[in-house]
């Protein structure tokens, strides 16, 4: 279910499979790259200040699973210079579209998954 739907970005509830006194189980599905990356922030952290053309099908749109902790993402266009902000509560999926510098600030100690390798994120990652 969509949270929200920005120009640069979207947030996605995570889909809650199950819930009991143990905790709760949510589906992900996989987008189809090569592996994934785990990501442990502090809070007050920043991460990303980068874009990605969308060359690499797991950069189109890049992909993270918010596992942990509170975020906040912004996203600033890199040709009109558009800006989108929002906050990010886990667990939830966020997107980012290509040809966005995207960054993410740790409110809190933060653990997320990018859906992508290290490879991948390589070959589509550029800084302005």
């Amino acid at each position: 279910m969509i949270e929200e739907d920005k120009q640069g970005f979207r947030i996605y509830k995570l889909h809650e499979i199950g819930a009991n006194a143990s905790g709760e189980t949510y589906e992900v599905l996989n987008s189809g790259g090569e592996g994934m990356l785990v990501a442990y922030r502090k809070a007050g952290s920043l991460s990303g200040n980068h874009y990605h053309k969308g060359q690499v099908e797991a950069k189109n749109p890049e992909q993270l699973l918010l596992l942990q902790g509170e975020v906040d993402v912004v996203a600033t266009h890199l040709e009109s210079d558009i800006s989108v902000e929002s906050k990010a509560t886990s667990p939830c999926r966020v997107e980012f579209y290509p040809n966005w510098i995207h960054t993410i600030k740790a409110r809190t100690d933060v653990l997320f998954i990018e859906l992508n390798s290290l490879a991948e994120h390589k070959k589509d990652t550029y800084y302005p």
